[in-house]
């Protein structure tokens, strides 16, 4: 695991993560006021990425409320907590990003926070064992939802059912598209292919390791060499750390790419730092998944001067 503890900048460490976030986001604050990380809140649902807030419903957060309507329009689930009768508040400061990275400390999300003396501890998990801590901030985070009466744990089950039902018949009409993708994809059509997986994609109610498996191999065979190792670390990612079959295509996939980075490496030099960037934001997957992570240097790879 790395362990960070920030004292300066630290609404900048927070936006930072926030940025690079792309599956879940579930925050406790008690406040959240600081524009800046709202904006980019707004900015990752656009990203489809999932955002969860448990907050206290006070004059302060009130005052940000075209961010939070904006988060909820988009998808996002804002739970605005009250004061007990005893006056007290959910005074947890934590956030999970991507169930990888744990940002706690004394910091409020606040504009006036900037002014304090004040810091958080981030985690950023890179062993499976180490999963336990972000676990606990999970379970805590739906207590919360159920002590405050937000979530009724009698009715969990019905929902259960309806949910796997709608889940289902989603999953159905998504996997449509898919075969469409691949249809057009053995046609060589690449737009087409493109255009049919992305529509499965955004229908489809769960993120699907096949899915982004095929839009990997679509991109690049179109030479979108930066685009298709986004969708190659997002199959990665939905790789369980038990599936040996699976990790095993991942490792003879991953090699194929790197070759072909290297074959090409006249139209993907100006790309290697991104590329670089985004399998270091991936370390913790790959040490999970025991697999070695390739970073690229100019000199290995097949480029003309510029």
């Amino acid at each position: 695991m790395e362990t960070l503890n920030v004292f300066d900048n630290i609404s900048e460490h927070i936006i930072k993560h926030i940025k690079n976030a792309e599956n879940a986001i579930y925050i406790c604050v008690p406040w959240l006021t600081d524009e800046k990380i709202l904006i980019e809140l707004v900015e990752k649902t656009k990203q489809n990425v999932h955002i969860e807030i448990i907050t206290l419903n006070d004059e302060f957060n009130r005052l940000k409320s075209k961010y939070f309507n904006k988060l909820i329009s988009n998808g996002s689930k804002v739970y605005f907590i009250d004061k007990t009768a005893q006056g007290g508040i959910p005074h947890l400061k934590f956030c999970v990003i991507d169930d990888e990275i744990l940002i706690t400390g004394s910091y409020n999300w606040s504009n006036n926070a900037r002014k304090n003396d004040e810091n958080i501890l981030i985690k950023i998990i890179n062993d499976f064992e180490d999963h336990d801590i972000i676990n606990d901030y999970n379970i805590k985070f739906n207590k919360l939802l159920y002590s405050y009466g937000i979530k009724n744990e009698d009715d969990d089950w019905q929902k259960v059912i309806d949910y796997t039902n709608d889940v289902k018949k989603k999953q159905e009409e998504a996997y449509k598209f898919y075969d469409l993708a691949s249809s057009y994809l053995n046609k060589k059509k690449y737009a087409s292919a493109l255009e049919f997986i992305n529509e499965g994609i955004n229908i489809s109610p769960h993120p699907d390791k096949n899915f982004f498996f095929l839009k990997h191999l679509i991109l690049r065979q179109k030479g979108d060499y930066l685009e298709c190792t986004d969708s190659l670390y997002q199959y990665l990612w939905e790789i369980a750390d038990n599936d040996n079959e699976e990790i095993e295509k991942f490792k003879k996939l991953y090699d194929l790419f790197i070759k072909i980075i290297k074959i090409y490496g006249t139209k993907t030099y100006k790309l290697i730092a991104e590329i670089n960037q985004k399998t270091k934001i991936k370390l913790g997957k790959f040490a999970l998944l025991n697999i070695e992570p390739h970073f690229f240097t100019y000199d290995e790879l097949d480029t003309l001067p510029f």
